[in-house]
């Protein structure tokens, strides 16, 4: 399992979250930082390239299947972590792979036209539908949904062929 590079929304909250900031602190620096969808920064591009120079890269042609939640920033450190020209595999996206959903826009994905218009080598059939449907703006979605997401998606895992 790799996590997604630094993104755009993420630049402060993760610092001060190590640096032993409160979770209200942390959540206020991504407010502050918030951006739909939101995708690497330079310093994530080089995060995601410099994971695939070491083990990754190593054991790149080895690998069957490269899975990704529906978020670009986790899609775009993928691709970087494990290129196409080294991982020729399917590669599948999922929304039950995402973090926490709700509250801050980064947590909201692009439709699925939006997604396969602009990543054109991943498969977006197993996302549920067009738009959306877990993200809502009221609040954080609940640490039990979140864990049954996590539930689902390694049942998902566990029942592929790969």
């Amino acid at each position: 399992l790799v996590r997604h590079g630094q993104a755009a929304h993420n630049v402060r909250a993760e610092p001060a979250r190590h640096a032993g900031c409160s979770y209200d602190e942390f959540l206020e620096l991504m407010r502050l930082d918030d951006a739909f969808d939101a995708e690497l920064t330079p310093a994530g591009v080089e995060q995601a390239k410099t994971l695939q120079q070491g083990d990754a890269g190593r054991v790149g042609s080895s690998i069957e299947l490269v899975v990704a939640s529906s978020l670009t920033r986790a899609i775009q450190t993928a691709d970087l972590v494990f290129p196409s020209q080294i991982c020729a595999c399917p590669r599948v996206s999922l929304d039950v792979w995402r973090e926490v959903s709700g509250l801050l826009v980064n947590a909201k994905r692009r439709t699925r036209t939006e997604l396969q218009d602009t990543h054109t080598s991943w498969n977006f059939d197993h996302l549920e539908s067009e738009e959306d449907v877990l993200w809502t703006p009221e609040a954080l979605e609940s640490q039990a949904a979140c864990a049954h997401r996590a539930y689902l998606a390694l049942k998902w895992a566990w029942q592929r062929p790969e």
